[in-house]
């Protein structure tokens, strides 16, 4: 699987000719697969490739990279050294140059922790010296396209972080087409290289709740992008995109406020499907960043969401990932908008009320 993606993103991003996955790994099937596993396994990585080839030619200073996680770790990562170079510069983050052999280390550590945790990421470099990447920007992406797409009940899971019986709560009819979730994730990943890359890199500040700031915008820019994508594609609203709304629209349950992005996916399913066609990417992208902005705005406002947040989380019965105490008091408006929201998807996407035991500790 790492040579399939690997090589076919260097073939169709260094301008060599184009190889298909089929011919590039013909043992990324294991032996007791069946024909049905095998042929869903070559239409997900012709999925990666098409894109991988979309953006590259979309985006001429830039090459895109994938590496799948559910190949060998160490392969990845010497695979990358070559790619990226000698001294390469991570761009997500504003930095000093005094520190960026430090966040350079950091950053590649992260990489690889995503490798083995099977995490979907993207991250920005330029290229050093003795670079395969011939481009001014390397995009690297960190995606495992079988676990998360190998059918829709696959794609579902990977993003409903609920316990099973939540979880089987959800008709087979609401699941997420697999197709579109990981056409989905990749649109989403390389928001965050063009984000970084014509938005700037995460400036430095010492406010206590910067890095949440910016997290929460990053997911809500990527999430509009990714479903204004998928719009674009189809012409139409798609059942996919209402239910990933409806998804997202649970993340306070499992104690997420970064990928509660049920507002800035709501922002782009008010945009009317016509006024899509003909658009190319660049204005997709800038789009998907106004509605990110308009929905987010400013560090104060993020302040009050994450205090309203951390309230309805505590009423749900939630745990958050990581303590966001925050100083501003929740406003009960908000607070009540927000668990109004989290029942309202719960509904729709399951059919029924959310339980009691759920929104009670």
């Amino acid at each position: 699987m790492l040579t399939t993606f690997l090589l076919a993103g260097i073939s169709l991003l260094l301008g060599i000719q184009a190889v298909s996955a089929a011919t590039l790994d013909k043992s990324s099937s294991t032996a007791d697969d069946s024909s049905a596993t095998a042929a869903r396994r070559q239409q997900l990585e012709k999925i990666v490739v098409a894109k991988l080839a979309f953006y590259s030619a979309h985006y001429p200073d830039m090459n895109f990279v994938v590496l799948d996680s559910a190949g060998d770790i160490k392969r990845n990562m010497h695979a990358l050294a070559k790619i990226i170079g000698q001294d390469p510069i991570p761009l997500d983050y504003e930095h000093p140059k005094g520190l960026r052999q430090g966040l350079l280390m950091a950053t590649l550590m992260r990489i690889e922790i995503l490798l083995q945790t099977d995490v979907g990421s993207a991250t920005l470099f330029k290229p050093g010296s003795g670079a395969i990447a011939r481009r001014k920007r390397v995009c690297v992406i960190t995606i495992n396209p079988w676990a998360i797409a190998a059918d829709d009940r696959a794609a579902t899971s990977h993003l409903l972080d609920l316990p099973p019986q939540a979880f089987n709560a959800v008709p087979p009819e609401n699941y997420l087409d697999h197709v579109s979730h990981l056409k989905f994730a990749l649109d989403h990943e390389i928001y965050h290289c063009l984000d970084a890359t014509y938005n700037g890199a995460m400036p430095m500040s010492q406010l206590k709740h910067w890095g949440g700031y910016n997290d929460y915008k990053d997911e809500s820019g990527a999430d509009a992008f990714g479903i204004l994508m998928n719009i674009a594609e189809h012409g139409s609203i798609t059942a996919y995109a209402r239910m990933l709304r409806n998804i997202r629209g649970l993340t306070l349950l499992s104690g997420d406020t970064d990928h509660y992005t049920y507002r800035s996916i709501g922002a782009a399913l008010r945009i009317e499907p016509d006024t899509l066609k003909g658009k190319d990417v660049k204005a997709i992208f800038q789009l998907a960043s106004r509605l990110r902005d308009k929905v987010v705005g400013s560090y104060n406002d993020y302040l009050c969401y994450v205090s309203a947040a951390n309230q309805a989380m505590k009423l749900l019965g939630a745990e958050p990932y990581v303590e966001q105490e925050c100083d501003v008091k929740p406003d009960d408006a908000t607070v009540s908008r927000l668990l109004d929201a989290t029942k309202d998807a719960y509904r729709k996407l399951t059919g029924k009320a959310m339980p009691e035991p759920a929104v009670s500790k």
